[in-house]
């Protein structure tokens, strides 16, 4: 059986270890490969990304630098990794072209996101917008003042979300490779959810679960049965 090699792509803010969990669900042949976003988890040192472009140049870097040869590959974008996994495609920047798209928990490029306005919030405003997510049971003001929470959690969100807020959708251009979305209902409305299929040529899958922006850190189990079932 060939191998796979299933490169995920992280949330605004989040590390390379929040795949962790579902790793140990996948099937055998499917080996879990995560992106480490540049200012995060084991590159805290690095800069933060100045542009979605650079942080998809990035991106498609690192992927291209770890290919195995003798291995098929598939993407899985979550929240903001979504996006850049779809950047990827349209701009065909990945050296193999994958067998499987999955994403989940994002609004669809070329639609005016709510997320785009976060940019402009204060930071205790901004706090409680990520507590209404399910990111953070509580943020209090003397976290927000604490030097590690800042520069640790607190600054790379924020900076994520600076990317967020500037990125366009450059043309129309449509991917084409099977792709699955995932969503709660209570996070990306169905309505929204299925606007995703304007940017793929493929009839795309929606599956609809969970009931908050969240849902894989409850659900890894259910989220790898889905993707060990498409990547057969």
């Amino acid at each position: 059986m060939k191998k796979i090699q299933l490169f995920c792509i992280p949330y605004a803010g989040g590390k390379a270890d929040m795949f962790d969990s579902l790793r140990d669900c996948l099937r055998d042949d499917i080996r879990l490969v995560s992106v480490e976003y540049s200012g995060h988890g084991t590159r805290a040192k690095s800069e933060f990304y100045q542009s979605f472009d650079e942080m998809t140049d990035d991106v498609a870097s690192i992927i291209n630098g770890q290919l195995d040869e003798n291995a098929e590959i598939a993407l899985f974008g979550y929240s903001m990794g979504s996006v850049v996994a779809f950047e990827l495609l349209r701009r065909k920047l990945l050296i193999k072209t994958p067998i499987h798209l999955f994403i989940a928990s994002h609004e669809a490029p070329g639609e005016h996101w709510e997320s785009m306005e976060y940019c402009k919030l204060g930071d205790r405003e901004f706090a409680d917008m990520l507590m209404s997510f399910g990111g953070f049971e509580k943020i209090d003001d003397r976290m927000l003042t604490n030097r590690f929470f800042r520069n640790m959690i607190f600054n790379p969100i924020r900076a994520d979300y600076n990317l967020i807020g500037s990125y366009t959708l450059k043309d129309e251009s449509t991917v084409d490779i099977p792709v699955t979305m995932l969503y709660s209902h209570k996070d990306v409305p169905t309505e929204s959810a299925l606007k995703w299929q304007n940017r793929f040529s493929h009839k795309a899958e929606f599956i609809m679960m969970g009931d908050n922006h969240f849902f894989i850190r409850e659900l890894y189990p259910q989220v790898a049965e889905i993707i060990n079932e498409r990547l057969k």
